[in-house]
């Protein structure tokens, strides 16, 4: 095997690691232009990995709030975003009921 060694300084090594980060993130970073303001009840679920009986139970409580449009009701992107990161929505909640 032909290895060679290379001498960088720190600010070129710096640069070439951030590139190589940048390029194996590409795939797994959102483009916030994608995401759209509302969206229904399966494309939350599916954006933020939770399931649609979690959603349904936020709406009842009170944790989420449906946007009517015609017949169509939707989530604000926002709101659920901000609902799983301050955790007020549980994934996966278990009853003391069941133990």
């Amino acid at each position: 095997m032909n290895e060679k060694i290379v001498i960088l300084s720190q600010a070129e090594l710096e640069d070439t690691v951030i590139k190589a980060v940048e390029k194996a993130m590409s795939g797994y970073m959102h483009n916030t232009a994608e995401i759209p303001e509302y969206m229904t009840r399966n494309e939350a679920a599916l954006l933020f990995k939770i399931s649609l009986s979690t959603l349904h139970r936020n709406v009842k409580a009170g944790k989420l709030k449906i946007y009517k449009f015609g017949r169509r009701s939707l989530l604000k992107t926002s709101e659920v975003q901000n609902a799983v990161e301050e955790k007020l929505i549980i994934k996966y909640a278990r009853r003391k009921e069941q133990r």
